[in-house]
C-alpha cells in the first residue's frame, strides 16, 4: 500500500467524479453526493472546455435563454446567471453561519441537470460517452424528455 503522493490529470480525475456521481444517481445511493460530485467535474471539464477556446453547455444555456441578445449584449451576467443554476450545488457545500444549517431542495433534480452539464461538458471535449453516461441519457429520455 502506497501512501505517497500520485500526480494525476485533472481531466481524468473529472471523469471518475463523474462516473461515481452517475452511478450514486442511477442506483438511487446519493443524490446529494451525486450533486456535489457532478459539480465539481462539470467545473473542471468546463474550465478545460474555456481552456480549449470552446463554450460550455452552461454558456450555451446563458445564450440560448436569451440573456444575451443577438447584438451581443448581455441581459443578465453570465457570473450571475451560474450564480444563479449552480444554487442546488452551493446549498449543500457551504454553511455561513450557526443559524444556516438547514437547505431546502429537490436533490435529485439538481443532481440530474448538474449530471447533464457535467456528461455535455464531457463529450464537448471530444470524448466518447461511457456505458454509465449512456445508461443517464437513457433514463433522461425515459422521465424527463
Amino acid at each position: 500500500m502506497t501512501l505517497g503522493e500520485i500526480t494525476y490529470n485533472r481531466v481524468d480525475l473529472a471523469k471518475e467524479q463523474l462516473e461515481v456521481a452517475l452511478d450514486w444517481f442511477l442506483h438511487r445511493h446519493s443524490f446529494v453526493a451525486s450533486l456535489t460530485l457532478a459539480g465539481a467535474a462539470e467545473e473542471i471539464l468546463g474550465k478545460a472546455l474555456s481552456l480549449y477556446g470552446k463554450r460550455t453547455i452552461l454558456e450555451h444555456w446563458h445564450i440560448k435563454r436569451a440573456f444575451v441578445d443577438d447584438a451581443g449584449n448581455e441581459q443578465m451576467p453570465l457570473s450571475a446567471y451560474a450564480f444563479q443554476i449552480n444554487q442546488a450545488r452551493n446549498s449543500v457545500k457551504h454553511m455561513r453561519s450557526l443559524e444556516d444549517t438547514t437547505v431546502t431542495l429537490d436533490s435529485q433534480e439538481a443532481a440530474m441537470w448538474m449530471l447533464y452539464r457535467a456528461c455535455a461538458n464531457f463529450e464537448w471535449l471530444g470524448f466518447q460517452p461511457t456505458k454509465r453516461m449512456r445508461s443517464f441519457d437513457r433514463w433522461f429520455i425515459k422521465y424527463v424528455a
